[in-house]
């Protein structure tokens, strides 16, 4: 899935030898977009209609949700 390539990326410059600061920027942001799409992943698997749920995926606002 892709919130796990997300979090693999992140941990993989969080690891770096050694850890530049823009590496660890680079994984904090890769982090907290794999919980980003993890979070619409959850919720759209719980859709009944599989064909709408791509659609239904892109609806989530990045805005709404990073301030709750």
């Amino acid at each position: 899935a892709f919130h796990d390539d997300l979090l693999a990326q992140a941990l993989q410059l969080a690891h770096s030898d050694p850890p530049t600061q823009a590496s660890l920027r680079r994984a904090v942001s890769s982090a907290y977009y794999a919980v980003f799409h993890l979070l619409i992943a959850e919720a759209v698997s719980n859709w009944s209609n599989v064909a709408t749920r791509t659609v239904l995926a892109r609806a989530f606002d990045h805005g709404i949700m990073r301030a709750a």
